[in-house]
């Protein structure tokens, strides 16, 4: 399963804060500590993806980042956490749109005889697996089903934290042992603009909030 990693505001409404940090606090961003916080157990693919982010964004910043792992509540504990901090860039969100397997386990299976790859589930093929072929290209044009990462921050965050830790991340991603790192792990990287992060998770909730209507699908 194709994994893309990326970078966004939490909610489209964080976009809409054009607020200067400096003039909202007067004091230069970052001056203390920062906080990933993972709503997923440590040693899983994406606190994989926070703890090599974090290791770089250190550099970048020059203030420490940290990373939090919040499990519980099938991600709810994490991100509530997130969505109900200060606006103020110091702490942020790695998750992603589902439960994910590891494709480098599932690889081994794979190459193993143990397990049977009938196709990816992303519009590309997997640079683990690249003799695996798509699902579109086994014959159901247009189908998606990969899961993604991203990187989200509480809603009115200033728009210029947005645009510096967008750059550094975007930096960081090209970095060739990031793009090593992750791209073992299955990840494809994609420094989109949060704009354009913002448009894909609402399209990510029409599309599955149909599949799950669909499906008759209820919560507990």
């Amino acid at each position: 399963m194709l994994r893309r990693l990326k970078l966004a505001a939490l909610l489209p409404a964080g976009l809409a804060a054009a607020g200067s940090a400096l003039a909202q606090t007067g004091v230069p961003f970052p001056n203390r500590p920062l906080k990933i916080i993972v709503p997923f157990p440590a040693g899983g693919p994406v606190d994989l993806s926070a703890r090599t982010l974090a290791q770089k964004l250190t550099g970048a910043l020059g203030q420490s980042v940290v990373v939090d792992n919040r499990a519980g509540a099938a991600t709810i504990i994490g991100t509530d956490a997130v969505a109900k901090a200060p606006a103020d860039g110091y702490t942020w969100l790695i998750t992603t749109n589902t439960f994910v397997s590891n494709p480098i386990a599932s690889s081994a299976l794979v190459r193993a005889g143990k397990l049977r790859a009938l196709g990816t589930g992303g519009m590309r093929r997997l640079p683990t697996m690249p003799e695996l072929p798509t699902i579109t290209e086994s014959g159901i044009p247009g189908f998606e089903a990969g899961a993604w990462f991203g990187l989200f921050a509480p809603a009115a965050i200033p728009r210029d934290i947005v645009k510096r830790v967008h750059g550094d991340t975007a930096n960081i991603l090209a970095m060739p042992e990031v793009r090593q790192t992750l791209s073992a792990a299955g990840a494809e990287l994609v420094a989109d603009m949060p704009e354009q992060f913002t448009a894909f998770v609402k399209a990510e909730i029409v599309k599955w909030g149909k599949v799950v209507a669909f499906a008759g699908v209820k919560g507990d």
